[in-house]
């Protein structure tokens, strides 16, 4: 397995942040989470989740952490969902209302 474990890049790190979420909740609160993130490689994976065998996670990029991010999904079965969000207001206009947009998406 080439988990690309040396490798730090923004997939990964939102990844790991996903994870680290879901790892965290289930001591919290095991009901239903919308996770919203800009990543949407991300997203597009965890959608697939369902319909993965362990073999075919191996073989994505950073195959290591979706390995654990799927044992975390079976265990949530289904409750905790992963969503794709507009990101990087800075590469936007100030004007935009990002800010109060964002937190308003995030309360909901």
């Amino acid at each position: 397995m080439d988990g690309d474990a040396g490798v730090v890049d923004s997939t990964r790190a939102e990844l790991e942040g996903v994870v680290d979420a879901m790892r965290v909740l289930w001591q919290l609160w095991q009901g239903e989470v919308v996770h919203r993130l800009d990543n949407q490689g991300v997203v597009d994976v965890f959608g697939k989740l369902g319909g993965m065998m362990d073999g075919e996670v191996m073989e994505l990029p950073h195959a290591d952490v979706w390995a654990e991010a799927l044992w975390w999904w079976r265990r949530w079965d289904g409750r905790h969902e992963v969503r794709w969000i507009r990101g990087h207001p800075k590469k936007r206009s100030h004007s935009s209302g990002w800010c109060k947009h964002g937190l308003g998406q995030l309360l909901v």
